[in-house]
């Protein structure tokens, strides 16, 4: 299955924790409610967590 990888923006982050809501079996949230990214995401799901952000700190990162 092909995955697409994120990335977060660490300074723009306010940890309000949709990304994990929306992906909970790729992205968990640390213990200040920060994101820990664990694997990719299918590309319609990742494509949902880049949108809902409310600080847009998600991005679809580049695939090499």
């Amino acid at each position: 299955m092909n995955r697409q990888p994120i990335d977060i923006d660490r300074i723009a982050c306010k940890g309000h924790g949709i990304c994990a809501a929306l992906a909970p079996h790729a992205i968990e949230l640390d213990e200040w409610g920060y994101p820990i990214v664990r694997d990719g995401l299918d590309p319609r799901e990742a494509n949902d967590v880049v949108i809902h952000c409310p600080v847009r700190a998600v991005l679809a990162a580049q695939r090499n």
